[in-house]
This record gives structure tokens, C-alpha cells and sequence, in this order.
């Protein structure tokens, strides 16, 4: 049986979204959100994807942020600094 899609996985329900409602792409082009560190790709496909792929892309969100955080603050893009 395939994956349940955007819904519940064995009864489990659907991993929230990491959305803030700060959806801003990144200034420097990378296409990423600077409010959920989401690509517009993982955005997109949210409601599609598996709770264990929701959490996937959840667990790269922290390392993503930071490194892009960082880089606008080098380049004094820091309006995002304290999110």
C-alpha cells in the first residue's frame, strides 16, 4: 500500500507546517523562505508529501536558517536577524 499523502500515516496525524507567516524569499535568490527556511519546491509540495518526508525537511530547517541568516548579515541583509 503506498504512503498516505498530506493526511495521516497509520492513523498518525499530518506533521504541522513550519510556516510562520513571515513568507519572504530570501533577498540573495536562493529561493528560500527567510520565515520557514522552506525551498519554494518544499513548499509547494507540502501537502503532498509523508509525514516522515514532512520531517525530513523539517530537520534540515535549522542548519538552513542559520546558514542563510548568517550569510545576509555578512551582507548586511540582517532585517531577519532576530526570527
Amino acid at each position: 500500500m503506498p504512503p498516505d499523502r498530506g493526511g495521516t500515516q497509520g492513523g498518525e496525524p499530518p506533521v504541522a507546517s513550519p510556516c510562520v507567516s513571515v513568507c519572504v524569499l530570501d533577498p540573495g535568490g536562493t529561493g528560500v523562505c527567510t520565515g520557514c527556511g522552506r525551498t519554494m519546491d518544499e513548499i509547494a509540495s507540502w501537502i503532498d508529501l509523508t509525514n516522515d518526508e514532512r520531517r525530513a525537511v523539517i530537520d534540515r530547517l535549522p542548519e538552513r536558517l542559520s546558514a542563510l541568516r548568517a550569510r545576509n548579515r555578512a551582507r548586511h541583509w540582517d532585517d531577519d536577524a532576530d526570527r
